[in-house]
């Protein structure tokens, strides 16, 4: 009858622990990450935005036509993204079950994501880029190889790591 008592507050405060190793890892760079994403919203898309509204040469106002549309979802769907990576970072730090599939089905998304702005953002800028000498080209490329490798190494882990089960399924 006396472990039963001790076993409830032991249980307790690991989850008021600090996350350590690769969960630890993961939640510190999912929150830079997602701070890193606004920080390049801001940086690039809302420069671009800005240079377009106030500029009448009749070239930059058919390039802010094309690319308008396609930097506003970014932007939208950058602050989702960002949105979404803090709620991934407060569930593995509360050690939530939920956790473990809502990491896996978020790092799907990022990398889907990246994939699609990849493809949208190279139709539409890279008739400009080559005009204005404009190198997009290897800001995406970055982007989606991190994608990719974050992707790679995430998924495989929080649907295989008997750590991350054992911390994240109490």
């Amino acid at each position: 009858m006396d472990k039963a008592p001790a076993s409830a507050p032991a249980k307790a405060d690991k989850k008021n622990e600090k996350l350590t190793g690769w969960l630890g890892t993961y939640a510190a760079l999912t929150a830079l990450g997602a701070m890193w994403t606004i920080i390049n919203l801001f940086r690039n898309n809302f420069d671009v935005l800005g240079d377009c509204g106030g500029k009448a040469s009749s070239l930059l106002k058919k390039f802010c036509a094309d690319v308008t549309p396609p930097i506003i979802a970014e932007i939208v769907v950058g602050f989702i993204l960002a949105a979404l990576a803090v709620v991934a970072v407060m569930l593995v730090y509360k050690r939530k079950k939920i956790a473990i599939p809502y990491v896996i089905v978020f790092e799907a998304v990022v990398l889907v994501w990246n994939i699609i702005d990849f493809a949208i953002a190279n139709a539409v800028l890279g008739p400009w880029a080559a005009k204005t000498g404009m190198n997009v080209t290897g800001r995406l490329v970055a982007s989606l190889v991190i994608a990719v490798i974050q992707a790679g190494i995430w998924i495989p882990f929080f649907i295989f790591s008997k750590k991350a089960k054992q911390e994240l399924n109490q």
